[in-house]
């Protein structure tokens, strides 16, 4: 029985077979039911993991396929002779029978090919999807098989799937297309977006343990996660803006499922996965800004990644260990949020609510992180950069993940004579004033002021290393740190 049907123009009385590496044919088959006259089903061809395939714009607009299984592609033939096959990582090509066999490349975008994968949690089998292999788009959850499993924030009611969440979800999975430099990297790689890129590294991240798997594919986690294995720095390369003189680029790389909008790259430092971060040019300030950040939550114990400064090509790139192991996953604030069962309360109490419902307090922990962003005039606290931790296999929540990503701070963006002016600032996530957000703070007496102003001083330092920041920059950043760490030590002092 033909598990899926590959509809392609046929000319009547041309002849057309399976002609690619890793193909071959299994037998003839009678025409099928929706194949109108003219049109031939010609021969059963083994290709594993694919599930549908279909033409776009056929010719008089006809397609057909069914969905019914993962191991065999029935080929439909239409108009003309053209027949077109692909692997997860094989070429796409025409094959054209003129007299013998001819190979001639064709435009990508006339054809999409549905892949079948399965959605796998480490080696939990989670759910079966049909995915577009050309866009990366998710196309259809065929199954759930593991609801426990699932991506948080994606099952409603913790019962049923809302796919729109898990499409969301998979989208949020790639490099978003505002990317700095992403524009001539994708013309470079010959792929229309980020997203297509998402099934070259099979969707494996350093921030989770989700993947994808080709159906029937005999590949396991253990063999081809990024926390164990190398990686492919090609990828990373050219995120940064090197050039790379290879005819075939390995992507099995981390860096398709880094989110965010600067330059950014993974790399394995000793044995360590690190994460190498840019800022916006000229002045590059954020990366200066993430080693400030970090020199303060230290100096205030609160949970922060330690960040330091590596210069490259001329320019300062701030470097962070993943504070996510094998065994962990990331989950944000956003995919939370999702779970929340009061929508009408404020987004705080939301993410409260979302806590206590896992067993967390996370009142201290907001205390420390809504301070610490006012400190530093933090302005992109988004729901993505921060959440919780989650143990991988028993799903039990382990606690807040640490402080990071604080550089689009201290007027980043700001010319230093603006860096006085309160009207100039905004924050997130809970309210854009900052004076407000601060006021949502239960507890000031963890703070050590002796500490706080020490970690200012030392923060000069950190300034004067960058040579892309001027004098009168560094004064105005150190004192935009001395006017918020006074406001909060007299609402320390008001108790």
């Amino acid at each position: 029985h033909p598990h899926s049907t590959l509809c392609l123009p046929f000319l009547p009385g041309e002849d057309v077979g399976a002609h690619h590496r890793g193909i071959q044919p299994v037998g003839d088959v009678d025409p099928l039911h929706g194949i109108e006259s003219g049109q031939l089903a010609l021969e059963v061809v083994r290709l594993p993991s694919l599930a549908v395939a279909s033409v776009e714009g056929a010719q008089r607009g006809m397609a057909y396929h069914t969905d019914h299984g993962l191991d065999h592609l029935v080929i439909g033939l239409f108009d003309q002779t053209q027949d077109i096959f692909q692997g997860p990582h094989a070429t796409r090509y025409c094959v054209v029978r003129n007299n013998g066999w001819e190979r001639r490349q064709i435009p990508v975008d006339r054809y999409y090919l549905i892949m079948k994968y399965e959605l796998m949690h480490r080696e939990t089998q989670v759910a079966v999807l049909s995915v577009d292999d050309n866009d990366g788009q998710i196309r259809d959850v065929i199954n759930v098989s593991d609801p426990a499993h699932m991506p948080v924030g994606t099952m409603v009611k913790n019962k049923f799937l809302d796919p729109g969440r898990l499409k969301t979800w998979w989208i949020d999975r790639s490099i978003p297309a505002s990317r700095s430099g992403i524009r001539e990297i994708l013309e470079r790689l010959g792929v229309s977006s980020p997203m297509s890129l998402l099934t070259e590294s099979m969707g494996l991240s350093l921030s989770d343990q989700y993947w994808i798997r080709p159906m029937g594919a005999d590949i396991e986690w253990i063999e081809i996660n990024f926390f164990d294995n190398t990686f492919s720095e090609d990828l990373g390369e050219l995120m940064i803006g090197h050039n790379i003189h290879k005819e075939e680029l390995n992507f099995s790389s981390p860096d398709i499922t880094s989110n965010g909008n600067l330059r950014k790259r993974w790399k394995i430092i000793d044995g360590k996965r690190v994460l190498l971060k840019g800022g916006t040019r000229p002045i590059c300030q954020e990366p200066v800004n993430e080693s400030i950040s970090s020199l303060i939550a230290k100096s205030l114990n609160i949970p922060c990644v330690n960040y330091s400064i590596a210069w490259i090509d001329g320019y300062p790139y701030s470097v962070c260990e993943d504070f996510i192991d094998k065994d962990s996953d990331f989950v944000s604030a956003h995919w939370i949020l999702m779970t929340s069962k009061e929508k009408n309360n404020s987004l705080y109490n939301q993410y409260v609510g979302c806590c206590k419902d896992r067993g967390i307090d996370i009142v201290p922990f907001l205390d420390r992180m809504i301070t610490m962003d006012y400190l530093v005039a933090n302005g992109d606290r988004h729901t993505n950069n921060f959440g919780l931790v989650c143990e991988a296999e028993s799903l039990e929540w382990i606690g807040p993940a640490p402080i990071f990503d604080s550089g689009s701070s201290l007027g980043f963006d700001l010319p230093p004579e603006d860096m006085v002016l309160e009207s100039c600032f905004e924050c997130k996530p809970f309210d854009h004033d900052p004076e407000k957000q601060l006021g949502m703070v239960k507890d000031f007496s963890w703070i050590d002021f002796d500490a706080l102003n020490t970690a200012i001083e030392q923060a000069y330092d950190i300034l004067e290393g960058s040579r892309l920041i001027d004098q009168k920059r560094r004064e105005a950043v150190i004192s935009l740190l001395r006017k918020r760490a006074d406001r909060v030590e007299r609402l320390h002092d008001k108790g």
